[in-house]
């Protein structure tokens, strides 16, 4: 996980098979079953997505993961990196979860968003942050890295719920922004404007990995 950016490439697109449905989350959500297709790794969604917000049918909690949370955000990454066209490209492990974000020196957070179901709470949602720091402003930000939502639940303020809490998370600790990135054919761009989020067209983001990281890295004292 990168600390300023992640970019992604925009390659064929693949079919994706559909997310088995929770009878738990259909039994929660079942009088708009419409899809609200929001997330975000810088993103999210092959739905349209209407600009008039709907009001959750079932309230929707957001509290801070836990350990045993690990098995539930991993599935979730892969989850939103199949909606983003890119299935096979987690790497991630629940090992590598559990070192990095509940260990001694942790290097990201995660929030999961709840509704109540039958058998009680059903999660529908994470996001998964960390701090960066902005010269500019002297004080840390916010990077939102992901974002995902259930198709299940979607178009049902989890979504809304989910920002509303980071911003509130940043804000309580004085950090002076959230930041984050969405992929140019993400129609729920139209969302994160209605909530204020601003579009830094300005600015270009690039990364070096792979080989050519390793290239750049031999040249080191040279």
């Amino acid at each position: 996980m990168e600390s300023t950016s992640r970019l992604r490439g925009l390659p064929t697109p693949k079919f994706v098979e559909p997310v088995e449905t929770n009878p738990d989350v259909t039994s929660a959500f079942a009088s708009h079953p419409r899809p609200f297709a929001l997330s975000l790794r810088k993103a999210v969604l092959n739905h349209r997505i209407q600009c008039a917000p709907m009001p959750p049918v079932s309230p929707v909690s957001v509290r801070f993961a836990t350990r045993a949370d690990v098995p539930l955000i991993l599935d979730f990454i892969e989850q939103l990196a199949a909606f983003e066209r890119e299935p096979d490209a987690v790497r991630t492990t629940e090992a590598d979860l559990l070192r990095d974000g509940f260990g001694d020196s942790p290097r990201f957070e995660a929030l999961i968003a709840e509704v109540a179901g039958e058998s009680g709470s059903v999660p529908v949602g994470f996001a998964l942050f960390f701090p960066t720091y902005s010269t500019w402003e002297g004080r840390p930000s916010l990077y939102l890295e992901d974002l995902f939502v259930l198709e299940s639940a979607r178009r049902h303020g989890v979504g809304h719920a989910l920002l509303a809490k980071l911003a509130a998370i940043a804000v309580e600790r004085g950090w002076q922004r959230l930041d984050l990135q969405v992929l140019d054919w993400n129609p729920a761009r139209k969302f994160y404007a209605r909530l204020g989020l601003d579009h830094l067209r300005e600015w270009l983001p690039y990364r070096v990995a792979g080989s050519a990281l390793h290239a750049l890295a031999a040249e080191s004292d040279r």
